[in-house]
């Protein structure tokens, strides 16, 4: 494999990546000297500014932002890695880009880095992939074990990362607010060691040396990070933020402390589990959410009461036939338990009790949040469909603690008596301009025996369904504003499909397609930001006193029903028409 067949597969991802020499010995732009000062290493001035941030700025600017490296000039034995058909990306790691220095390597040379340098990659991974292999060759520092927890290689958001914490290695592969990774206990050579990451044949799984370490059942591919920021998805040795790692219990930033040599990343499994001892395997499966956002002021106790007003509507099409949902966990890897040491699991306690009383945020604190589910089959109209708009979609084919499985518009549902309670694996703490929260309802025989009941929501109402004297509510607060809709609705006693949506000018709630209520409304989605990890949980059949006084509520409320595919979208998936005069 020529220098400039590499080159093209690094560019393919970003044109500004430049290619390096076979004889590089490091170096950079002198350009980038205000990132590379005596004051502020790289570590640190990553951790200020920002992956993205950082890497935009430099590209922008015309800076020399990214030095991938050329293979060696002679071939390599086994068992150095290789070029093939099936390689996407490939890096010999020759070259140095601001830190670290050149040593003999598995194939040529390779990069070492001290405790706290930094080596960005040229590689991107902007691209989804329904299969694949990360793999690269890492050798331990001497002060490598000095610390509990160190980064390897990933990005920063965690939808690719390696990283070692107390004895064990740790292979996560997020997507939005679903956090999946593997781990188990690994004890490295002194010399070099074969790590890698595979998914696409059914199982997420972790290896060293040719040796499964850990692997869960899984179905989704690599999705990358879209949040409009060219290089959240780009991959680093030896810098992690504390972001994204809540799942495996992780909050604070790492550095590593080791050299590494030949990266490459498949788009195969290249590991086969034929000759693997079910019995030995460790499987590992979480939800967390994201990077715990900023501190906001606290919500008080202030509302504003929104009247509706009159338009007509004309739902857009949001029931065509699809497969399922990829982007989730299939249904039997969906349970999860709670963390055995927490007060707030004790089987005689109810959970909407432990909610009632620590709260939601406070409750997963000391819990493992569930995970998302997705049903294996195809669903025929009017089941909802995943689309180039769907942010988050669950198939609610999962029972939390609480609640049973029933038959669904598509697939299984989760059907709730009242005071049950299924927290599901949506975390909204990102901000939207515009978007459509759906869901199917089916109410219980005993819905209507109390005057108001939550339907589904997240605690301080950021996003809150409620049916309240006959009336569906859909409420959007946002700090000491809170914003609501109300209609009369009358519920079939079969599947009825609910909706929220704001963006275009309105906030409305729509019932099996048909408007309930709208206003006018040029406000987005914004999440609470309080520095609780858990507040913006999106929960069925709790919801707290707090937060309900502009619809008039002041108690906390139960539901009593079946539930089934919740689709988050980020746009408004019904028209809004203004009746002419």
């Amino acid at each position: 494999m020529n220098q400039k067949i590499l080159c093209g597969l690094v560019l393919g991802s970003f044109a500004f990546f430049a290619c390096s020499s076979n004889d590089s010995t490091g170096g950079t732009d002198q350009t980038l000297e205000r990132f590379n000062n005596s004051n502020t290493s790289l570590w640190r001035t990553l951790a200020e500014e920002g992956v993205p941030e950082y890497f935009e700025t430099a590209a922008e600017e015309g800076r020399f932002a990214i030095s991938s490296s050329a293979p060696s000039k002679g071939r390599c034995k086994a068992p150095a890695l290789k070029m093939d058909d099936n390689t996407r990306y490939f890096d010999e790691l020759e070259t140095i880009y601001l830190e670290g220095e050149l040593v003999d390597g598995v194939c040529g040379k390779a990069l070492l880095l001290k405790d706290g340098e930094v080596a960005p990659l040229g590689v991107n991974l902007i691209d989804s992939m329904k299969a694949g292999t990360v793999e690269f060759w890492f050798r331990p520092g001497e002060d490598f074990y000095d610390v509990s927890a160190r980064t390897l290689l990933g990005n920063d958001g965690a939808r690719v990362h390696f990283f070692y914490k107390n004895g064990e290695l740790f292979f996560q592969k997020n997507h939005a607010d679903i956090h999946y990774f593997v781990n188990g206990a690994v004890t490295f050579e002194n010399d070099w060691n074969l790590v890698a990451g595979q998914w696409g044949d059914g199982y997420m799984s972790l290896w060293v040396n040719g040796k499964l370490v850990a692997r869960m059942k899984h179905e989704p591919g690599y999705v990358p990070a879209m949040r409009n920021k060219p290089f959240e998805n780009l991959l680093v040795i030896g810098f992690k933020s504390y972001c994204c790692m809540e799942g495996p219990g992780q909050y604070e930033g790492m550095t590593t402390s080791g050299a590494f040599d030949q990266f490459r990343i498949s788009n195969i499994p290249r590991y086969s589990m034929e000759n693997v001892d079910d019995s030995e395997e460790v499987v590992v499966e979480t939800d967390t959410l994201d990077c715990p956002p900023p501190t906001e002021a606290p919500l008080d106790d202030d509302s504003v009461d929104v009247n509706v007003d009159t338009v007509s509507v004309v739902p857009q099409d949001s029931t065509a036939l699809t497969d399922a949902d990829t982007s989730a966990t299939s249904p039997e890897d969906s349970t999860v338990l709670v963390d055995e040491d927490s007060s707030a699991t004790d089987s005689s306690v109810s959970l909407w009790q432990n909610f009632d009383f620590l709260g939601v945020a406070g409750y997963f604190n000391n819990a493992v949040a569930p995970v998302a589910s997705t049903y294996p089959g195809r669903c025929e109209s009017p089941a909802l469909v995943m689309d180039d708009n769907t942010l988050f979609m669950d198939e609610l084919e999962t029972i939390y603690l609480e609640g049973e499985l029933v038959d669904g518009v598509c697939g299984k549902a989760v059907s709730l008596k009242d005071g049950e309670v299924a927290p599901l694996g949506i975390n909204m703490i990102e901000s939207m301009d515009a978007g459509t929260v759906e869901f199917w309802f089916r109410p219980g025989s005993d819905f209507t025996n109390k005057p108001a009941r939550t339907i589904l929501g997240n605690d301080g109402s950021r996003v809150q369904f409620l049916y309240q004297d006959g009336q569906l509510v859909f409420q959007k607060n946002h700090a000491d504003i809170h914003y609501f809709v109300r209609g009369e609705a009358v519920l079939d006693s079969g599947w009825n499909l609910i909706a929220g949506q704001w963006g275009d000018g309105y906030m409305s709630v729509w019932l099996n397609g048909k408007k309930v209520a709208s206003v006018q409304h040029a406000e987005g989605y914004v999440p609470a930001n309080r520095g609780k990890h858990f507040e913006n949980l999106l929960v069925i059949g709790y919801k707290s006193y707090c937060c309900m006084e502009g619809v008039g509520l002041s108690e906390a409320l139960t539901t009593s029903g079946a539930y089934d595919q919740l689709r988050i979208s980020n746009i408004p998936r019904y028209e809004t028409v203004v009746d002419s005069l």
